[in-house]
């Protein structure tokens, strides 16, 4: 690593970070699946892991050998080990509801789960509850996480296969159109405009608004449910003809968004299920029934607070009108239970970063201009890495470097050299 770069030449430290974590966390855990589970005996490995972050963590920031690990993770945004193969642990354990029905892995598990596949000689089916007990590894984990998964899934659906998804049989009927992509954000909203208009104008089609709203709330208060909402309007008179909102449970922004893009659609068929398969299976009879039924998607931002869309607006306001506790209703979807696998590890180093022993009883301690003590994260590098690669002098030229970053942690960590320290 020192052939790359050190704290006065070289990679910058945003990109010894990228480097690090794409090329060397990828080999060093490599299968650790084989060896992390509940009820392994791991210390050693995991101490020799931790060891070699502390590394890569030194060689981002530049900081002296002296400095601790805790706070020297932070700076570079690098999750402490312990809590990374948790996290991957935790991920990678939902992916077996993703499993075929006829999966080999399936053979291995208990009754509830081994699908169509033919129980294997070592199956945890065939063991007594004694027996279960004793037993230990990543299969057992991922029996564990299944219950906590109520997502419909579908692994090889024709409907996704190249060639047979609707935009491939009616490319000239489904239109995607995504007006994000344009730079300027008032010829957005012109280019949005229009196009309502244009549809209002047309007295066969029928607009569908939809949204989806989950808030958000502070650590540990109870959180709350994914909401959605549609709105339908039609001709020049702008009639509604249908409006309704709905919860759509413990589940992710994305797939809340898509819960409201399929419902819509299928209200606007006259149907009524909210599944993004069956949304297809709905479309398809309908676009083939007549080269003239087309539908047309436009990806609306919510900036300007929906201003220039009324009725986006209005299916934005139904969505945030519901208020549910997320914890009484609802699904939790593949999506979110990684999303909350993520947000528990970093929450646990938020918690552990606290500690004065962890972090450095030195280490200077900084506050943002609105959301309190700055925290450790991997978004974007953290914050401390976030503010190096904003710094610019009075005429607006980027002060960026690895000599900046370098003297900013080694301030920030409060260590001196090694032959200082030791005098």
């Amino acid at each position: 690593m020192r052939m790359l770069g050190n704290s006065a030449r070289g990679l910058l430290p945003d990109q010894k970070r990228t480097l690090y974590r794409l090329c060397v966390v990828p080999v060093a855990l490599y299968g650790f699946r084989m060896w992390y589970y509940n009820g392994a005996r791991n210390k050693g490995v995991i101490k020799m892991l931790t060891s070699m972050q502390r590394k890569a963590a030194l060689w981002i920031t530049g900081a002296f050998r002296t400095s601790p690990t805790g706070g020297v993770e932070a700076l570079a945004g690098l999750l402490p080990i312990p809590h990374l193969l948790k996290r991957m642990a935790d991920r990678a354990a939902a992916r077996f509801v993703t499993l075929t029905k006829t999966h080999p892995l399936r053979a291995l598990v208990t009754e509830e789960y081994h699908g169509e596949a033919p129980l294997h000689r070592t199956s945890l089916a065939r063991l007594t509850p004694r027996q279960r007990e004793k037993v230990k590894g990543p299969l057992v984990d991922n029996t564990t996480v299944c219950p906590l998964i109520s997502e419909p899934i579908a692994p090889v659906p024709p409907q996704a296969q190249p060639g047979l998804r609707l935009v491939d049989r009616f490319s000239d009927q489904i239109g995607i159109s995504n007006v994000d992509d344009v730079p300027v954000i008032a010829i957005r909203h012109a280019e949005l405009r229009d196009y309502l208009d244009e549809w209002f104008l047309n007295p066969n089609a029928a607009i569908v608004a939809v949204d989806a709203s989950k808030p958000v709330v502070a650590p540990g208060q109870p959180g709350r449910a994914a909401t959605a909402a549609a709105v339908i309007k039609r001709s020049h008179a702008r009639t509604r003809l249908h409006e309704s909102r709905w919860v759509v449970g413990n589940v992710s922004v994305p797939d809340a968004e898509l819960s409201a893009v399929s419902t819509g659609i299928l209200q606007a068929l006259l149907l009524g299920d909210q599944y993004s398969i069956a949304a297809c299976d709905a479309l398809e009879p309908w676009l083939e029934a007549s080269p003239d039924h087309i539908i047309r998607i436009y990806y609306t931002p919510s900036d300007r607070r929906w201003g220039y869309l009324p009725i986006h607006a209005e299916a934005h306001e139904l969505a945030r009108g519901l208020q549910v506790p997320g914890n009484v209703v609802g699904q939790m979807t593949i999506d979110q239970f990684k999303k909350a696998a993520d947000a528990v590890a970093t929450q646990a180093w938020t918690n552990q970063f606290e500690s004065p022993s962890y972090r450095g009883r030195n280490f200077l301690v900084l506050d943002s201009l609105d959301a309190g003590p700055l925290a450790p994260t991997t978004v974007k590098g953290g914050p401390w890495l976030q503010a190096a690669k904003s710094a610019v002098d009075s005429e607006g030229n980027s002060l960026y470097s690895n000599a900046l970053f370098a003297r900013m942690c080694r301030a920030i960590l409060d260590h001196a050299p090694i032959g200082s320290f030791y005098e």
